[in-house]
């Protein structure tokens, strides 16, 4: 065999790996996008049929939500309804579970429910009540678009942040719907806008004016205590009562609070709490009384009670702090743009008002300074307060990594790579030579022909 034919031969072996690789990559792939879908199939695969079988096994609704919908039917089922169905020792619903049932209201309240995710799949038309309160719920989003027939949906003392009008749907906002009851969440954001008919309360949230948008028509909304400053007191339908803070959760300095009108109250008393040296008790110092209508502007650090001098509504303490404090960053004395990720040495400094001092947290390490140097490679969580006349600030919570550069390593690697692919040309050049040699003592015939 010659040596043009070996270096044919050593590049059909080269071409020949290169597509065996390729083939296995794409095989791989395939295989691997099979195997992310094969679970988003299983819930389309299930509604082929015409009373799809759900089963307890948290693919199509988490376990809990299962769970709870099995004990409402077998609690409310009449005697001639059968009992849900086993197959195979697993226990299974089916998407028409609900209908024609002979209750209206479908109760899944104090559940410890976290998701409702898939409950449109169920026929829900019978319901004209849902009750979904006291439970974990974070969001909603269409699970309720069934219930075409609903008069009132309770999802108070959950943990929603946001509402709008699309966490239903347009066939929910029918007439008969008439109260939509969100009292006791975290919502933030508010949309009402395309609300047509229902009384909705949205007391004790976290809905400030910037966020709330109100609806079209004159439906009555109930907003007592949020955090709205501005209120359109021209809306009748619109019952604002306290405003301005919420219990046990600190507020800035020069916060506004108000009331518009409470059952029986006719005034609210404001008092500042001061530790008892010698107990574990407060002083209360009366400040002021706040008519309705009026506001009180807290112009000083400290805590402080809001009380309503009425059995039905409870006191309010807030705790009034220093905003958090800004960060800064530096390299060799020169102020950079905060960045998340470091590749030099850096150091941050904290801003705060002219008298504070700072308690910083690095990695859960208390620093009691006004700067940090980052001078390792990590990553850091970085928690700072300012503390002014003794009152703890909020917090700046800020991550940064710091990843050194290196000039020197990189044309290391550099090398690496040249040396490593002039290795591998000779290699491939002298191939046919390689091939050829033989390793051993060479045999002389010299000596036999002389």
């Amino acid at each position: 065999m010659n040596k043009n034919s070996l270096r044919i031969n050593n590049n059909k072996i080269l071409r020949i790996g290169i597509i065996a690789i390729l083939i296995f990559a794409v095989f791989f792939g395939v295989f691997a996008n099979l195997q992310t879908n094969k679970n988003s199939n299983v819930f389309a695969a299930e509604l082929d049929y015409e009373t799809a079988e759900i089963y307890d096994n948290g693919e199509i609704i988490n376990t809990k939500l299962w769970n709870a919908l099995k004990d409402f039917y077998n609690q409310h089922k009449t005697s001639d309804m059968p009992s849900i169905k086993t197959s195979e020792g697993n226990l299974y619903l089916t998407t028409d579970q609900f209908k024609n049932f002979p209750t209206n209201s479908l109760i899944l309240s104090n559940k410890d429910l976290t998701s409702i995710k898939n409950l449109s799949i169920f026929d829900l038309t019978s319901f004209t009540t849902i009750d979904l309160s006291n439970n974990k719920l974070t969001s909603i989003s269409n699970e309720l678009k069934n219930l075409n027939n609903l008069i009132s949906v309770n999802l108070s003392n959950n943990e929603l942040t946001s509402f709008t009008y699309e966490d239903l749907s347009q066939q929910t906002y029918s007439q008969t719907l008439t109260n939509i009851n969100l009292s006791n969440n975290k919502i933030s954001n508010c949309n009402l806008k395309e609300i047509g008919n229902a009384t909705i309360d949205l007391r004790d949230n976290k809905i400030t004016s910037e966020k709330l948008t109100y609806p079209t028509n004159d439906l009555s909304i109930y907003l007592s205590h949020n955090l709205i400053s501005t209120t359109n007191l021209t809306k009748t339908n619109v019952q604002y009562g306290f405003q301005g803070v919420k219990n046990d959760e600190k507020t800035l300095k020069n916060t506004e609070i108000a009331f518009y009108g409470l059952d029986a109250v006719e005034k609210i008393r404001v008092f500042k709490m001061t530790k008892n040296s010698q107990s574990e008790n407060y002083d209360e110092t009366f400040v002021q009384d706040v008519e309705i209508g009026e506001k009180f502007v807290f112009e000083n650090y400290g805590l402080y009670k809001i009380k309503f001098e009425n059995e039905n509504y409870d006191d309010i303490v807030s705790y009034v702090c220093p905003s958090a404090p800004e960060l800064k960053m530096f390299q060799n004395g020169k102020e950079i743009e905060l960045s998340h990720k470091i590749s030099n040495q850096t150091e941050i400094r904290f801003i705060g008002e002219d008298n504070a001092s700072f308690v910083v947290y690095v990695n859960g390490e208390t620093i009691k300074n006004d700067k940090i140097e980052i001078s390792n490679s990590g990553s850091y969580q970085i928690v700072v307060y300012q503390i002014v006349d003794g009152f703890e600030s909020f917090a700046t919570t800020f991550y940064v990594e710091y990843q050194k550069s290196s000039t020197f390593g990189i044309a290391i690697l550099f090398g690496g790579i040249v040396v490593f692919g002039a290795v591998f040309y000779l290699i491939i050049k002298n191939l046919p030579r390689i091939a050829t040699f033989k390793i051993g003592k060479k045999n002389d015939k010299s000596n036999l022909d002389m």
